[in-house]
């Protein structure tokens, strides 16, 4: 498998207080790779280090043939634990915005497309301060993936949603991969790593201490966590 996310010894350290690396990760153009730890491990740093929010000490990201300290913007379809708080805008508002952010050209038919497959076009020109916590996500969620970016980072996706909701976001999965994104994600609902990823890496106090396939079926990931954390 061609990896199209390549890590190389990514290091982000806090002075006493944890970071980090140096890391070592690559994913491959369709693959959905999980970051699973203890709190702490270092897997938000990791990925706000790749969306650029954080600079790293060292290391270098690469996807295809562009090397640099992070996932280029146009490239990334980033989805932080606490999405950023527009109370003002509204989902569509959100959506043009993130857009022009990240150098997209999208019609309003494609944005509003991505709002309806996260189940968000009944409040599309609702104030975000008026929707309840799982519609900001989904909102947050269909962002992430405007564009269809060839790297998407997701940051324990499914906080604050609902069933259905959980139902459209792995549908976004498996699109994502069909098409030749690689997918880094983190989430503590070790089934869905099972169900949506083909790795798992284990990562404690920043670094990566085993990667397990996790294509043999359901508890896979869970039996790999308890094995490692107890």
């Amino acid at each position: 498998m061609r990896e199209l996310l390549q890590i190389t010894g990514l290091t982000r350290r806090y002075r006493g207080r944890g970071g980090v690396g140096p890391v070592d990760l690559g994913v491959g153009a369709g693959e959905a790779v999980a970051v699973v730890g203890p709190n702490g491990a270092g897997k938000t740093t990791l990925f706000r280090v790749l969306a650029g929010l954080e600079r790293p000490e060292a290391g270098t990201v690469r996807v295809g043939g562009a090397v640099g300290d992070r996932v280029p913007a146009a490239d990334l379809g980033f989805l932080p634990e606490e999405a950023a708080d527009l109370p003002r805008l509204t989902p569509r508002q959100a959506c043009r915005l993130d857009a022009a952010l990240r150098g997209l050209e999208l019609t309003d038919a494609q944005i509003d497309a991505q709002l309806g497959r996260l189940g968000a076009a009944g409040f599309a020109d609702t104030p975000t301060r008026r929707l309840s916590q799982g519609m900001a996500k989904r909102s947050a969620i269909a962002r992430a993936l405007l564009g269809e970016p060839d790297v998407v980072v997701l940051d324990e996706p499914l906080n604050a949603l609902d069933v259905a909701t959980v139902i459209a976001l792995k549908e976004e999965l498996r699109r994502c991969r069909e098409r030749g994104a690689a997918v880094l994600l983190s989430s503590h609902v070790l089934d869905l790593v099972d169900e949506s990823c083909s790795r798992v890496v284990l990562l404690d106090r920043g670094r990566v201490v085993e990667t397990v396939d996790v294509t043999g079926g359901r508890g896979t990931a869970e039996r790999a966590y308890r094995r490692l954390f107890g």
